[in-house]
């Protein structure tokens, strides 16, 4: 039986040897699972079939989104219990929380391909050592 583990940590291997009574078994990880796929027909593992495949990994979520939400979300309830006061506060916030990261990279975008140009350095980038 072959395990396929999504990160690789110590106790995998005296854990499958601990298993491996009447069925051998044998662990690896996703990387190595993938590469052997590339293989194809000519990979050892070819003529295998899995018994249980995890769900994908859920996408990590941005915390700068979930920040955006909750001050959305207390403006909606300032303005239903009609307090205005502190509302545009609430709103800017949360857009600037939104955008932080599209705005993040693509500054960075716009820093790496001009720190490419040796000869048109901006003053925002750092001098090469």
């Amino acid at each position: 039986m072959l395990v396929v583990v999504q990160h690789w940590q110590d106790d995998d291997e005296s854990t499958a040897q601990s298993l491996s009574g009447k069925l051998p078994v044998a662990v690896i990880d996703r990387r190595t699972w993938r590469s052997l796929q590339r293989l194809g027909a000519a990979s050892p593992l070819a003529a295998g079939q899995a018994l249980y495949e995890a769900a994908a990994d859920a996408p990590i979520a941005n915390p700068l989104h979930a920040i955006a939400a909750q001050k959305l979300r207390s403006a909606q309830v300032l303005l239903e219990q009609q307090y205005p006061a502190g509302v545009m506060d609430l709103l800017a916030a949360a857009l600037i929380a939104k955008t932080a990261t599209e705005a993040t990279v693509y500054m960075q975008t716009l820093c790496l391909a001009a720190c490419l140009r040796p000869n048109k350095q901006p003053r925002y980038c750092a001098s090469p050592p």
